[in-house]
């Protein structure tokens, strides 16, 4: 089962760094390419999961969900003793956005076929993106603010917060 699979190597690296803590973004690129490789090797078991969606059982279906809630409150504890170690963020709302972080390399995974280029990225470079977009702007090569900050002769643009200015206010809510 992949997802069992993600969490055992997953739990596998991160305590293999617990001692000699990697830097943020080898940490991230570790637990997402555990995340990616697992995902992908078992891509047709996910395919199959979506087909037969609508033929599951309540009592299935209810097992399931149980599995991933499980999965994602293992997940949730390593990222809030990560979170609390490197002073990353509050774990207020981190169940969700392991959900969505899970909702990301699945996309890439199972629909892969559609979302990627015509020539897809290797695997280590969609991992390095996927890095990239989860830890926000540190970690960008041209800095969110500057982006956001700079003179835009679109009046549209202008209207809209840019990336910087959205990621603060979702922090606040935090």
């Amino acid at each position: 089962m992949p997802f069992a699979e993600i969490l055992e190597r997953t739990s596998t690296d991160w305590l293999r760094q617990r001692d000699d803590p990697l830097q943020d973004e080898p940490l991230m690129h570790l637990v997402l390419n555990d995340m990616y490789h697992s995902l992908s090797t078992h891509q047709n078991a996910l395919h199959g999961l979506v087909l037969a969606h609508d033929e599951l059982s309540e009592d299935i279906t209810t097992r399931l969900r149980e599995a991933f809630d499980d999965l994602f409150r293992q997940l949730r504890l390593m990222a809030e003793l990560e979170a609390e170690r490197r002073q990353w963020f509050s774990p207020v709302g981190l169940d969700l956005t392991l959900r969505v972080l899970m909702g990301m390399v699945l996309g890439t995974t199972a629909y892969d076929w559609i979302l990627l280029p015509n020539e897809p990225p290797t695997p280590d470079r969609l991992v390095d993106e996927m890095s990239k977009i989860t830890l926000g702007p540190r970690t960008s090569p041209t800095p969110l603010t500057a982006v956001a900050h700079a003179p835009s002769r679109n009046a549209r643009s202008q209207q809209w917060p840019g990336p910087s200015q959205h990621r603060r206010s979702t922090t606040a809510q935090r």
